[in-house]
């Protein structure tokens, strides 16, 4: 339901009036006459007609029309009657004696009183009951204004008023020297009167101008007789509060229309358009927040009256059109006043460069600087030492965090076949491995259906190719937004049988074709290179632990096999969930008898960056202040300490293990430096990891 209503302008309202009853139209009042032989008084009763009588025109026409017939000379007297109350202030109420003085000869005087008769009664009378001009009288001054348009017909003269006004119907008077037809009247009715409504901005989006110049606007019409003007205010009904604003324009269709052309333009002028900042990088933009906020505020202040306001943030600001190109050249003149430096950072651990970020950036504005930082990362493979001896024992604690370290999505364990492949074993998400193709088992729970959706569901991922390999199939699919190329899924699963070779052949068979049909098109197209591929290892929870043994011990051989078949770099994963402890170790063993002295125990993802630092300030000054101590800082983040010469020679794996968990915890990379034939333990980090 509409809870808006229209509040009328505060403007003086006339005095209500009820309609006079009609009294005959020329009485003549024989007890009030004194005339002599050649003068007598006619009493007018009718109010309408002495308005006719009173108008200089209608006079004017009366009295020739009279001196054309009868040679009389008339007069209009009128007077106060006596009443009984005759001492009150309110001289509104009080009587008039309205009277047509004739002067002439008593014959002549007799004709003018028929004349008088046939004139006066030419006075005819039409109501308008439309829906359109009974709105006009809304406003306060439209009865008055609607009359001073009729005053201007040539051939008629007319008395305007209104019924009363709860009903508002207009009621017209006219005379007509020519004919008896209301036609003018019409015409100025329906065709020269207006009533126009302008809906205004809101507030939020008006400007103090617009509004300087629409007050201006509506004083300068005031003294006009044929126009009104008024500002109104909308309220909302419901909550009691202003909406918005109105512009209500009545009166002669000229005039109208000239004021409502005029606040069109003005509302054109001054209206708020937002506008883009055009080449607003986010250095650019993060400058003029930080280091030029009073700039932005004075050319705001300076456009106030405009209503200007500049959001940086989103790169915009609101104006009106006449003032695009100013406020862009001022938000243009503070960058060009400003200087640029870039530089990089030596390199650091990446975690200590993130946790940095936030206060170099308080040392940069503390030195009037705006500074943007990016990270350029690598990620380094770390050895994580074999040990040399199995002895001493180790504590139940010592062995517990040894664990929690191989078992880390970070950590893996790798072999590198004699052509150079490479097979890798760890707990981790398949649906993060940077492959160039994943093999998924849709055999596992719900593995197949998370795949997909965090792929982008099936209609980005649809098949793009079967194939059957006897008792299993591979489904290739598009990798959508995974950070793989390639999807395959397979419904195999691991053949237990009391024929162990039919298991063997059953895992064989798997891994060959899968490996086969991946690379397939790296024969095919010389451009496209396979050169990685990672399986999710199937889930064989409740199966004897020598099953799992030959599962493990097939998957491996038949990959380290199909990788010394190829000619080309292979890179082969196998990806276990956490909750696959048992059958990771049993990977694990076996990758061990494949690797070297130089393969280590196990490797570990260790990321570097270094920072692109790009300075932005007003003074060359404090650009090269703020490098310097940027640089000193930084590169006091990161120590090297040599720890000791023997390096971990007696220590057992879990030892070795548990102190790598410990350092990869205080952000320390420990690094063993082998120099002629001896053993030193370097640790990097920062001086209180370290």
């Amino acid at each position: 339901m509409d809870t808006s209503v229209t509040k009328p302008p505060s403007l003086p309202s006339p005095s209500p009036r009820a309609p006079a009853p009609p009294p005959p139209l020329v009485i003549p009042r024989k007890s009030l006459i004194r005339a002599n032989n050649d003068v007598e008084n006619y009493l007018v009763v009718n109010p309408i007609h002495q308005k006719f009588l009173q108008n200089s025109r209608f006079f004017s026409y009366f009295q020739n029309s009279l001196q054309k017939i009868c040679p009389i000379q008339t007069e209009i007297i009128q007077q106060h009657l006596p009443t009984a109350e005759d001492n009150r202030d309110d001289d509104d109420n009080q009587l008039l004696d309205f009277n047509i003085r004739l002067s002439g000869t008593r014959e002549n005087i007799q004709s003018g009183r028929d004349v008088i008769k046939i004139l006066l009664e030419k006075i005819q009378t039409k109501v308008y009951t439309d829906e359109k001009v009974k709105a006009w009288f809304r406003y306060p001054p439209a009865i008055s204004i609607v009359q001073k348009i009729m005053d201007k017909i040539d051939n008629v003269l007319t008395v305007c008023e209104l019924i009363d006004y709860t009903d508002d119907d207009l009621i017209v008077h006219y005379f007509n020297y020519t004919s008896n037809d209301a036609q003018e009247i019409d015409k100025i009715i329906f065709n020269n009167i207006l009533d126009e409504t302008i809906l205004l901005p809101l507030d939020n989006q008006q400007t103090i101008k617009l509004q300087t110049e629409i007050n201006e606007i509506i004083e300068s019409q005031q003294n006009q007789e044929t126009i009104f003007v008024a500002l109104n205010e909308i309220i909302n009904r419901k909550y009691g509060r202003k909406n918005e604003e109105q512009i209500i324009i009545f009166g002669h269709i000229d005039l109208v229309n000239k004021f409502k052309k005029k606040f069109h333009n003005l509302i054109d002028r001054y209206r708020l358009i937002t506008f883009k900042l055009k080449q607003m990088g986010s250095t650019h933009k993060d400058y003029l927040l930080n280091d030029c906020s009073t700039e932005i505020w004075q050319i705001e202040e300076q456009y106030r009256d405009d209503g200007v306001n500049i959001r940086l943030t989103q790169d915009e600001f609101d104006s009106p059109e006449y003032l695009k190109d100013e406020i862009e050249s001022s938000v243009n003149q503070l960058l060009s006043q400003s200087k640029t430096k870039r530089f990089k950072s030596i390199e650091l651990f990446s975690d200590i460069a993130e946790k940095e970020c936030l206060y170099i950036k308080n040392i940069a504005k503390k030195n009037h600087c705006y500074i943007e930082i990016k990270l350029k990362t690598k990620l380094n493979i770390h050895v994580i030492p074999k040990a040399a001896v199995i002895t001493p024992p180790s504590s139940k604690r010592i062995i517990e965090q040894s664990n929690l370290l191989c078992i880390s999505p970070d950590v893996f364990k790798r072999a590198r076949m004699t052509n150079g492949g490479l097979i890798e074993v760890f707990i981790g998400d398949i649906a993060l491995q940077k492959v160039d193709t994943i093999v998924v088992s849709s055999t596992l729970t719900g593995l197949k259906e998370v795949i997909i959706e965090r792929a982008g569901g099936l209609q980005q991922n649809p098949v793009e190719n079967e194939k059957q390999f006897g008792t299993f199939t591979l489904t290739e699919t598009n990798a959508g937004q995974l950070s793989c190329k390639k999807i395959l899924f397979s419904n195999w699963l691991p053949k237990f049988t009391s024929n162990e070779n039919v298991l063997r052949k059953s895992v064989q068979t798997f891994i060959s074709q899968s490996i086969q049909y991946a690379t397939r098109q790296q024969s095919q197209q010389q451009d496209m290179k396979i050169e990685s591929i990672a399986f999710v290892v199937p889930d064989l929870s409740g199966d004897s632990i020598a099953k799992e043994n030959i599962l493990a011990h097939e998957m491996m051989n038949e990959t380290k096999h199909q990788i010394e078949l190829k000619k080309s770099f292979l890179k082969i994963s196998f990806i276990l969930l956490p909750e696959q402890q048992t059958l990771y170790k049993q990977f694990s063993t076996i990758i061990e008898t494949m690797q070297t002295d130089n393969n280590g125990y196990a490797q570990f993802y260790w990321s570097t960056s270094i920072m692109k630092i790009t300075l932005t300030s007003s003074s060359q000054e404090y650009l090269d202040k703020c490098e310097a101590k940027l640089k000193n800082y930084l590169n006091r983040c990161m120590i090297k300490l040599e720890v000791t010469k023997d390096g971990f020679k007696e220590w057992n794996q879990h030892m070795i293990n548990a102190y790598y968990k410990f350092c990869k915890e205080r952000c320390v990379l420990p690094q063993i430096i082998e120099n002629n034939k001896e053993q030193k333990l370097e640790l990097i980090g920062t001086n209180n990891g370290t």
